[in-house]
């Protein structure tokens, strides 16, 4: 494998992805074997991931008066590019909502009562052209960074638990099955990816509601509430049904466990149940806790 090159790469060819155009070139001409991709980032390796949080983890366990939290930790790691990346995000997902104000001015100006305008409408056409492009460069970067993020983090937290696997009692490892160590790292640190892309619209949406609410004033006036309170109503909907889920999630994540023990049993001890032929029994039995 080769170095990766975005390590020396500027912020240009880092933003537009530049870096990736000799890989993309030799891939066009020839089949890629493995000694032509390149090598994970030194940033994004597991041993310096972990070794930033376990070393944030340890400060945590040593200055926290009570109870050591996992979130401080992980905050102290990767709170500046979260909050950097949730800026861009809001900025981007504000110039929608200046969008349609200039689409409104444009399509006004072929109005004969706004005939005075029509000599802007070519600057409002490329305050718009400008409003999808500044849109583009801000959101994009902000998705894929916090994605980005969002791989880190779990990263880190897979080989913080590897490491703290190795270093339990033969006594405290018996009371915990391999299926519940396969659901933590497969089933629930794999949503950190998306979760963590999708976490700054908790600030965002109201925000953007507010910011929609004022420029709708101008037009409706006092009827611009009504939409305001039917998104209200929305969120409180959304927030009771997501309160009703909470019960049958945790029920499911109990079947899951179950599901993973049981197929962790069946493969270390496949020889005994090859000997007797109990391959369409054992499949039968997950394919009844699947469904």
């Amino acid at each position: 494998m080769q170095k990766s090159p975005v390590e020396d790469a500027n912020f240009l060819s880092r933003f537009f992805f530049w870096w990736t155009s000799p890989l993309l070139r030799k891939g066009f001409k020839k089949k890629l074997d493995l000694t032509d991709v390149y090598k994970a980032p030194s940033y994004d390796l597991a041993g310096n991931l972990s070794e930033r949080l376990e070393r944030e983890w340890d400060r945590e366990v040593v200055s926290a008066k009570k109870k050591p939290s996992l979130m401080r930790a992980l905050a102290r790691c990767f709170l500046c590019p979260f909050a950097f990346f949730g800026v861009l995000l809001y900025l981007g997902e504000a110039s929608k909502t200046v969008q349609p104000q200039l689409l409104g001015r444009i399509i006004a100006s072929f109005d004969p009562f706004h005939a005075p305008e029509r000599s802007q409408g070519y600057f409002l056409a490329l305050g718009l052209c400008l409003l999808f492009t500044a849109r583009f460069l801000l959101l994009q970067p902000a998705i894929f960074g916090l994605h980005h993020l969002g791989m880190q983090i779990r990263i880190a937290l897979f080989s913080l638990i590897y490491k703290k696997t190795l270093k339990l009692s033969s006594r405290v490892l018996d009371k915990i099955s391999t299926s519940q160590l396969v659901s933590l790292m497969s089933a629930h640190l794999n949503k950190l990816d998306e979760s963590l892309g999708l976490a700054h619209f908790v600030w965002i949406t109201p925000l953007q509601c507010i910011l929609c609410v004022g420029l709708i004033w101008e037009l409706i006036e006092v009827n611009g509430f009504c939409a305001l309170a039917a998104l209200t109503l929305l969120g409180i909907v959304q927030a009771c049904l997501a309160q009703k889920m909470g019960p049958h999630r945790v029920k499911r994540a109990g079947m899951t466990n179950r599901r993973l023990a049981l197929t962790s049993e069946i493969v270390e001890t496949i020889h005994s149940v090859k000997a007797y032929g109990w391959e369409e029994v054992m499949e039968t039995i997950i394919k009844n806790i699947r469904q």
